[in-house]
Order: structure tokens, then sequence, then C-alpha cells
């Protein structure tokens, strides 16, 4: 039984990268180990906008700006904004383009029922990063979102 542990035990810890020579000391962790034993490439993303009323341009407040996983919802002034950085969501060529999915959540609290819509993005690249896993950063910004009113 003891010989299963340590059987079990030392899968266990080869598994995390740890292990041991082979006289069973000195243990040692194989090569340096970052957070959550991955290294990820990133970009940085900016996304920044305004939702308002196809008809008179006023503000609305109160609406959902989906893009990816994220979500944001629009201030009093009708502004939202994405700021993250993530690996890679968009703006490379073997990624499909990005959409901003937009919806009224709040019903007629906001002056109307607003039909949904989507939004397909054209991000920039404002700086190419380092080369290694730092991918650069992607930028979109004042993106004037016209909503109409369901009829």
């Amino acid at each position: 039984m003891a010989r299963l542990f340590y059987k079990v035990l030392g899968l266990c810890l080869a598994s995390l990268g740890f292990g041991c020579d082979d006289k069973g000391n000195n243990s040692v962790e194989y090569g340096p180990q970052p957070e959550y034993g991955v290294f990820v490439a990133t970009a940085t993303y900016h996304i920044t906008g305004k939702v308002v009323k196809a008809s008179d341009q006023t503000p609305i407040e109160g609406i959902r700006v989906e893009w990816k996983y994220f979500e944001r919802i629009s201030n009093d002034e009708g502004a939202f904004g994405f700021s993250l950085v993530h690996p890679p969501l968009c703006g490379f060529d073997l990624l499909p383009p990005c959409s901003l999915i937009v919806t009224d959540v709040d019903g007629s609290a906001n002056g109307g029922h607003y039909v949904a819509k989507a939004i397909e993005l054209s991000l920039t690249q404002t700086d190419p990063g380092d080369g290694g896993l730092d991918l650069g950063t992607y930028r979109q910004q004042n993106i004037t979102i016209e909503l109409d009113e369901e009829p």
C-alpha cells in the first residue's frame, strides 16, 4: 500500500514539474515556473465609444456593449470603454474579426426599446510590442453606435 501511495505522489509531483535524482533525493524544479505554469503572449486593447439614438444623437444610458467575454453598460452620457491586457482576441491574421454586440437590457427605463446591433471593429495597432510575449497595443476609439428605437 505504501508503494502505491508513493507512486501516486510521485506522479502528482512530476505533473507539477517537480522531481528528484535517481537516488531519491535532491529534489529539483524543472525551469522557472511562471504564474499558473504557462507563458502566455498578450495584447493590450483599448476600445471606447458612445451609444446614441439614431434619430437625434442623444446619449442612451443602460445599453449593454459586449466584446468577446467582456461587457460594459453605457453610462448616463452613453459612454463605454474596454481597456485590458489579454491573450489575443482579434487584430491578428489568423483570428476572426471582432464585433461589439449592443443590446438594450433595461427595457423602457432608458426612454424606449432599442434594436440590438452588431458593430464590426477595425482595430489599429498603435504599439508593436517587444516581439516576444508582448504582442502590442490595439485601439479603436470614439466609436459612435447609433441605435434605432423598436417600432
